[in-house]
């Protein structure tokens, strides 16, 4: 029998899972979620075997019977599973449930806690629920009831603290009419909050007798939290989401995946919520022979012009030899991003380039290297300006083509993102100009939606430098920004001074 361990993802933020939880994660041979765990913690284990078993308003994948079961029998046939679930496993999460059923049955089971939503989550939208001599009691309570009327209004409307609902939203007219009746101030402040700690959160605060005698519940959203308390109130004091540039902005992210994740979490980390629309992929060149290169160029310099030349070359030098294979040769590094994987791989470059750019690589290699030496530049099949651009007569130049770039379909639920619009959209190479182009003009919109995303693209599109901007030109569009450096961090950089100064 394996070990079941039930963690808690925290309210949505997929950073906010505890150290502990991630850990465990990574190491699951089975992972069971539900829909408020966050779809990027599940890319943190990309072995183990993953099953839903999330559960919607008159909805269930599995009902709870049947996750617990399915939690013992997973249990028999691999060593750690996972059962991960929004917030904290018991804080209404049924985690209780389902350890009481593993121990009645003799499953080893751990408890890794979580951030519960109803505390958590309220402090991204700048609202402390306790605060001393205002509110001195926390009380979390479920308004996911059939009958409202089974809550006792009476006694939570006499309560000195925060009152916090979580699944209420269906019952918010009850519970706001429930507290007046029982006795607590039709004045009180009440906050409604969406997506807590997500990038599209959404607060409403109003007062129970506003949202009585409002008329039009639907700008309540699921899934939302409900808090009633004098704390609400600080929502416009101390919200520290306005401190952070990017906050309400929508950037989309044109990389492949494989690149995306550093540059969606930077965005996130000053507040804005990403889009990633891949338009392009890498792959492996599978019979690219490099052992026979490196013993016909036993040294000199191995230029690197990509974190993806980095990866994918030491994928096939480490399918037959180890790292002292390149002890002969120096190596040479374009960007801070080719750099940072080289370090991961224990590599500093011998030669660096701080111009991110093909011409600022030349020079630096020129100015480092010997009449006569060999040059290995390893890129992808469809970038001849590299070569071109460093090779001269003093060096003897050899490619080593090891990957290459091609297009990622774009999916129908992409394009409906982006008819929903953004306000930045980020180009880091001339491909994803090209493909997301091609991209739009064969989907299956109508004339009316693709001239509709080409104009918003034509106001909003980030170059990372001149050699995309040229490529933007190419379809009649004028980048916004351009990046001064050729680097993701510059863009971010150049995104936020534009919106300050806007």
């Amino acid at each position: 029998m394996g070990k079941v361990y039930l963690i808690g993802a925290g309210p949505g933020d997929p950073g906010l899972i505890t150290v502990k939880g991630l850990d465990i994660l990574r190491k699951a041979d089975a992972i069971l979620y539900d829909r408020l765990a966050s779809p990027e913690l599940l890319d943190e284990n990309k072995d183990a075997l993953k099953i839903y078993c999330g559960k919607a308003a008159g909805h269930h994948s599995m009902t709870q019977d049947e996750t617990n079961e399915k939690l013992y029998e997973l249990s028999k046939d691999h060593g750690i599973v996972v059962r991960l679930k929004g917030g904290d496993p018991y804080v209404f999460g049924r985690g209780g449930e389902e350890a009481v059923y593993l121990k009645d049955r003799n499953v080893e089971f751990e408890i890794i806690p979580g951030i519960t939503s109803g505390i958590g989550g309220f402090a991204y939208a700048g609202v402390p629920v306790s605060y001393r001599e205002i509110a001195t009691s926390i009380h979390l309570i479920t308004g996911h009831l059939k009958d409202a009327e089974a809550i006792d209004f009476k006694t939570y409307a006499k309560l000195q603290g925060t009152l916090v609902f979580y699944m209420g939203v269906a019952n918010l007219k009850s519970i706001a009419e429930g507290l007046i009746e029982g006795g607590m101030d039709a004045s009180m402040p009440l906050m409604v909050l969406y997506n807590a700690t997500l990038p599209d959160q959404e607060s409403h605060l109003l007062t129970l007798k506003e949202v009585v005698e409002l008329e039009d519940m639907k700008r309540f959203k699921t899934p939302s939290l409900i808090l009633v308390g004098e704390v609400a109130g600080f929502s416009e004091k101390i919200n520290f989401l306005d401190f952070l540039p990017l906050n309400k902005k929508r950037i989309v992210i044109t990389r492949s995946r494989a690149q995306s994740k550093r540059t969606i979490d930077r965005f996130r980390e000053l507040g804005a919520e990403v889009l990633s629309i891949p338009t392009i992929k890498t792959e492996l060149i599978e019979d690219y022979n490099l052992e026979s290169l490196l013993n016909k160029i036993p040294n000199g310099i191995i230029a690197f012009s990509s974190a993806n030349g980095v990866n994918y070359f030491m994928d096939l030098l480490l399918s037959k030899k180890d790292i002292r294979a390149l002890g002969s040769y120096r190596i040479a590094s374009i960007g801070k991003e080719t750099t940072r994987t080289l370090k991961s791989y224990n590599i500093t470059p011998d030669i660096e380039a701080v111009n991110s750019t093909s011409e600022g690589f030349s020079k630096e290699i020129q100015k480092n290297s010997t009449t006569g030496e060999s040059l290995i530049i390893v890129r992808p099949e469809d970038s001849r300006g590299i070569i071109s651009n460093i090779c001269s007569e003093n060096l003897n130049c050899t490619e080593a083509i090891i990957y290459r770039t091609v297009p990622e379909e774009l999916d129908l639920g992409s394009l409906s993102e982006l008819k929903e619009g953004f306000d930045f959209i980020c180009f880091t190479s001339s491909s994803t100009v090209h493909h997301l182009m091609e991209g739009i003009e064969k989907s299956c919109l109508n004339t009316f939606e693709k001239d509709l995303i080409l104009k918003e693209i034509s106001k909003k599109a980030v170059s990372i430098g001149p050699i995309t901007t040229k490529t933007l030109n190419k379809y009649n569009i004028k980048p916004c920004i351009e990046s001064p450096e050729s680097s993701v961090e510059s863009m971010v950089s150049s995104i936020c001074k534009g919106v300050k100064n806007a």
